[in-house]
């Protein structure tokens, strides 16, 4: 009966500025069009409504990737229908499908239309007032009582922006150890992998070149995180900890990542610069030197706002898979997501009584063996928490 719902999605909300939330309110159509042409089997029913069932939490995870609340409306009764003739099959579809819109954490807020609307006597059918006449579509008088229904404090929106959280990965190409049997690539490819799944941006690493030396098979990662379409910033060539050397030393490691960078992103933007050990230096006059020179060089801080010290799993979930206990990685499996949970709530309490609101929040992790295998959980862990993932961004380095 033309485009869907799903196609329409990214215009028709995305798209449009100003945008908090929305709801959701179709099916309808889907249901009655089913036996339009004439009753169909049981099991067409059954999986019609596995369909829609599947379909709905698909303009649910796209919304809340930007940060939208999602407000889920049940579908109203439309037996009587002279357009799709539904009979107690489809009527039978009907309540499933609303059952699920009425099933907690399916949506964030549900509104029933169904309830408001419906024959107390009959409730398949419209309340006669609330009916049109052809027993599908509401009355004006009907419309008026679906949005006097509606709690207005569904559709507030604060005037705080919605928290974000860009994601960011230090120590590229390698970190920490890995299990036998496994390689960097395949480290690097599951990451990827959960990142394109997840529809999410391009996310930033952090290179450190020496261990291009080190590894000389590992420059075949960093090539395919830039294949993926992500992108690379300066870390130091060696690491180097600013407050334990020489301020011209430090410097120069800096330079010296500088021609890998150029190389590995052309024309982009790589001038991105996050301090190693997040040292920016032991005295006022370092400091104030350093950005001096990042201002010089051009280069932004790759500031860090969050951080739950997620590379601390990696080294035990190596020791765990070379003994073959599961119980003991079920255990870090637990204990890193409790982990990375408390820090959310820690790090936007602390915004909150620092500034009143939420800032725009800065992950830093890690590609680890043991981050990897977490990672898909990890963003689904941050899903509910309603963050939506932004393209990196923070202050230049004067």
């Amino acid at each position: 009966m033309g485009p869907s719902g799903l196609s329409r999605f990214d215009h028709e909300v995305i798209a449009q500025p100003g945008v908090g939330g929305l709801i959701v309110a179709e099916g309808i159509n889907d249901i009655g069009m089913l036996v339009r042409a004439g009753e169909v089997a049981a099991s067409e029913h059954s999986a019609l409504v596995r369909q829609m069932i599947g379909a709905y939490p698909q303009p649910v995870a796209r919304a809340h990737r930007h940060a939208l609340k999602v407000v889920g409306a049940t579908r109203l009764p439309f037996v009587g229908s002279d357009f799709y003739h539904p009979g107690p099959e489809s009527e039978a579809d009907r309540r499933a499908v609303n059952q699920w819109i009425r099933t907690p954490g399916h949506f964030d807020e549900v509104i029933d239309f169904d309830q408001m609307v419906r024959d107390p006597a009959h409730p398949e059918r419209l309340l006669p007032a609330f009916d049109s006449g052809d027993h599908l579509h509401p009355s004006a008088v009907g419309d008026a009582a679906m949005a006097e229904g509606v709690p207005l404090s569904l559709l507030a929106i604060s005037s705080e922006p919605a928290p974000q959280i860009a994601i960011t990965f230090d120590d590229l190409p390698a970190h920490g150890p890995l299990p036998k049997g496994e390689t960097r690539v395949e480290v690097i490819a599951k990451v990827i992998a959960a990142w394109r799944q997840a529809n999410l941006p391009p996310v930033y690493g952090l290179v450190n070149g020496e261990r291009l030396r080190q590894e000389l098979g590992d420059h075949v990662v960093l090539q395919a995180w830039r294949a993926a379409g992500n992108l690379l910033g300066n870390h130091a060539w060696s690491h180097m900890n600013l407050n334990q050397h020489f301020l011209g030393q430090f410097e120069q490691d800096v330079l010296l990542n500088q021609p890998l960078l150029a190389e590995l992103m052309k024309n982009q933007d790589w001038r991105w610069f996050r301090y190693p050990y997040l040292a920016e230096g032991d005295t006022d006059a370092n400091r104030k030197q350093f950005r001096d020179f990042l201002g010089k060089h051009d280069y932004k801080v790759a500031a860090v706002t969050m951080s739950y010290r997620d590379y601390l799993w990696n080294e035990p979930y190596v020791r765990c898979a070379a003994q073959g206990n599961l119980a003991a990685i079920a255990w870090l499996e637990k204990s890193y997501l409790n982990a990375a949970n408390q820090s959310v709530d820690f790090y936007r309490g602390l915004s909150h009584w620092l500034y009143g609101r939420n800032i725009r929040y800065v992950l830093l992790m890690h590609v680890g063996a043991f981050d990897a295998e977490m990672i898909p959980r990890l963003l689904e862990l941050y899903r509910p928490q309603r963050f939506g993932i932004p393209h990196f961004a923070g202050g230049r380095g004067r």
